[in-house]
């Protein structure tokens, strides 16, 4: 969920649409929002919504390699307070709080 401060910064730094609406660690990397995660997940994925329909491509490999020089580009214009963040959250953040594996918790209680 995110409140309404959140949602104004959002529809300033996607508009004109230019990322897919789910990126939130992206989002918080440009500012958007201080991104914080619930435990437990109050929401998981079933099984079937693994599978998918929805893209169906005859060159899966040509496809993926044209998403990974997207996404590569896309990363390499970011602004260094993007990058500043990025780099702070993958080295710092996991040393102040660990990471907890939701599923493997749930598995064990039996649900």
């Amino acid at each position: 969920m995110i409140n309404l401060e959140a949602a104004r910064r959002l529809l300033k730094l996607l508009y004109p649409v230019w990322m897919a609406a789910d990126k939130w660690c992206l989002f918080e990397e440009y500012g958007a929002f201080r991104l914080l995660a619930a435990h437990p997940a109050p929401v998981l994925l079933h099984d079937v919504a693994q599978h998918t329909t929805i893209q169906q491509f005859d060159d899966i490999d040509n496809h993926n390699r044209k998403k990974r020089a997207s996404w590569t580009s896309l990363m390499a214009k970011r602004p260094i307070s993007a990058k500043t963040r990025q780099r702070y959250r993958r080295a710092v953040v996991p040393l102040l709080n660990p990471i907890v594996d939701v599923k493997a918790g749930l598995k064990d209680s039996g649900q």
